[in-house]
């Protein structure tokens, strides 16, 4: 059975007194700029609570470098953009460190200043060159400031460290990009991908490249998974930054500290920081989404049906929580109970491709091979990047002998570069035979095995001789 929470196969989931404080330039000297003015009392209550004893701290110890950059951490992490970025130059004045000097950087390439946040991450870079995040973070910088071959030459050497790899070929691909060495660049998106397969930039990009090579499906299928995935980004260890946002503790940045322990597989600190959201924010709708699937992880049907329920009573958020709410259904057995869900899921969005991919993968465990065809139909309409929908899809057609459609399907799914490639082949062999068309399909079978041979794929050999001497 799927595991909760991704596309299955089937898819799987006291007010305070208002102050005014003025932070002066204290002690000064040329080199060093002043500490932020902060007006608090125009702020929320909660940042206003969580600033005031950090800017009055600072205030009395203006000449602190630490205290001065704590108070540019809590103003980040309260999205005080412009103090931060003050209370951090003035900091690194103090003493010119590391944390300064990337936190300069990344509060700049926040608002806007790509060469400045080139400048800072390359101090940075200085002060600590065995720090990927902030290597990465300066090609990032000079790509955006078009320094273009400088930033080419930071992605090439981070390519070699694995937890930067797929970040640095998107880079490269995007730095070929603007030297319109597409075929190149493609080579790199696609291997980016490849490394995370949910890399969403790296997706649009591949697109966008494929276009530019006259690739017209490919490229929308890329752009179709660029929208299925979102802003998925690959991460690397960054305490730092980590530091900055656990600063926060309203309901917004603990669900996103809950989403960020998910992604790392720590479900029990995902739920105790999405339970610790809606204490602290109740009206957060998407944090009871999110439990659903957390809660259905861990195979707790009663606290997710309990999310479940607020979702559908708040009027918001409908497919999402229906689709994860019939995941765990469906995890549970409750077959007939998750495929009214996904039927719900699909009537609040229609271009849900997971829900849709569900009730086809239900309706051929019913034996309803027809409607299970015309459910992995709309799941590849609705996300033509889908490249497991379109197999099953292909499957169907062989079923319900639709040979010329599934010759069609399959043939599609093998124009691209793929570890199931040999897979696909070996799908289109066999629609090619049933059609008729035996020496066309035993040629495409045989080169389906020699690439199942050379990616050691033994089963599927196996599966294609058996094949072949049955046929000859």
């Amino acid at each position: 059975m799927p595991s909760f929470g991704q596309s299955v196969r089937p898819r799987r989931f006291a007010r305070g007194v208002a102050v005014l404080v003025a932070l002066a330039f204290c002690a000064p000297t040329f080199a060093q700029p002043p500490l932020p003015r902060l007006d608090l009392a125009a702020l929320p209550e909660a940042a206003r609570t969580a600033l005031t004893p950090v800017a009055s701290d600072a205030a009395a110890h203006p000449d602190d470098a630490a205290r001065v950059g704590i108070l540019g951490m809590h103003l980040q992490a309260w999205e005080q953009w412009s103090a931060a970025l003050e209370a951090y130059a003035r900091a690194y004045a103090l003493q010119p460190s590391f944390d300064w000097a990337y936190l300069s950087g990344i509060v700049a390439a926040r608002t806007g200043g790509q060469k400045s946040a080139a400048t800072w991450f390359a101090r940075a870079v200085e002060r600590d060159p065995s720090s990927v995040a902030a290597r990465l973070r300066l090609a990032d910088a000079l790509f955006e400031s078009n320094e273009v071959t400088k930033s080419a030459e930071l992605y090439s050497a981070l390519v070699s460290v694995p937890q930067a790899e797929p970040h640095a070929r998107y880079g490269l691909g995007r730095t070929l990009a603007a030297q319109d060495k597409h075929k190149e660049a493609v080579t790199e998106f696609r291997r980016a991908v490849e490394l995370y397969p949910r890399f969403a930039a790296a997706w649009y990009s591949l697109g966008l490249a494929l276009r530019r090579e006259a690739d017209v499906a490919g490229a929308t299928d890329a752009i179709a998974r660029a929208r299925e995935f979102g802003a998925e980004f690959p991460t690397v260890d960054d305490p730092l930054v980590a530091r900055v946002r656990g600063l926060r503790d309203d309901g917004r940045a603990r669900m996103e500290k809950g989403i960020a322990l998910a992604h790392e597989g720590d479900l029990s600190g995902a739920i105790r920081e999405h339970e610790a959201a809606l204490a602290a924010t109740p009206d957060l709708i998407q944090a009871h989404v999110n439990l659903i699937g957390l809660y259905g992880r861990i195979g707790d049907l009663d606290k997710a049906r309990t999310h479940y329920e607020a979702v559908v009573a708040s009027g918001t958020s409908l497919a999402e929580a229906h689709f994860n709410f019939g995941v765990l259904l469906l995890q549970k057995g409750q077959l007939d109970e998750a495929t009214a869900a996904f039927r719900r899921a699909v009537a609040a969005n229609p271009l849900h491709a997971g829900a849709f991919a569900n009730l086809a993968y239900l309706a051929e465990r019913r034996g309803d091979f027809v409607e299970a065809a015309e459910d992995y139909r709309r799941a590849v309409d609705a996300a033509p990047g889908d490249t497991l929908a379109r197999f099953n899809l292909g499957r169907m057609q062989l079923t319900l002998k639709q040979y010329d459609d599934a010759a069609a399907t399959f043939e599609r799914l093998a124009e691209e570069p793929s570890p199931e490639r040999a897979r696909y082949l070996f799908g289109l062999a066999t629609a090619r035979v049933q059609a008729g068309r035996v020496e066309d399909g035993l040629a495409i079978a045989r080169q389906a095995r020699d690439e199942a041979a050379k990616a050691n794929n033994t089963e599927l050999v196996a599966a294609i001789d058996k094949e072949l001497a049955r046929v000859r």
